[in-house]
């Protein structure tokens, strides 16, 4: 969801603010190849549980080629991990490329499961955390930043 006060506050506004273009960015896309597993309503993405997958990637309808952008996301609910964050590869969309193979970078939650807390929370580039933070609650928001 991106915030229009905090991109004034940021100057994070591109030659494209406002346009068709940049609408797009922050619109789901629903040629998802396992659309099955997820609930598209506007802005909200929600995973539907299902006997054959326990995850799958999201992507926006469009690109990022230049500028700077904002996106936060707010965290609803989630059951046992999240990844949010950006790839270069829209293959990636669906159930078939688990979380610790995405290819991209990304804020990882860690498990909620104290039992298999195998993964730190933090930033991920390639699945490999670079920096530690703290877990994350239902109720966060998260803030990506693209330059």
């Amino acid at each position: 969801k991106m915030m229009r006060k905090k991109r004034r506050m940021l100057a994070l506004d591109s030659d494209e603010s406002g346009s068709e273009a940049e609408r797009e960015r922050g619109t789901w896309n629903s040629n998802n190849p396992d659309i099955r597993f997820l609930s598209i309503q506007g802005e909200h993405v929600t995973f539907v549980s299902d006997q054959f997958a326990d995850h799958c990637v999201a992507l926006t309808c469009r690109p990022i080629f230049y500028g700077r952008h904002f996106y936060e996301f707010h965290i609803r609910h989630f059951s046992d991990q999240l990844r949010v964050g950006v790839t270069t590869d829209a293959v990636q969309a669906g159930a078939l490329v688990a979380g610790h193979n995405l290819r991209g970078w990304c804020y990882y939650s860690g498990r909620m499961d104290a039992s298999r807390k195998a993964l730190k929370a933090g930033l991920q580039i390639n699945n490999k955390v670079v920096q530690d933070f703290s877990f994350m609650a239902k109720g966060d928001a998260i803030g990506v930043i693209v330059d």
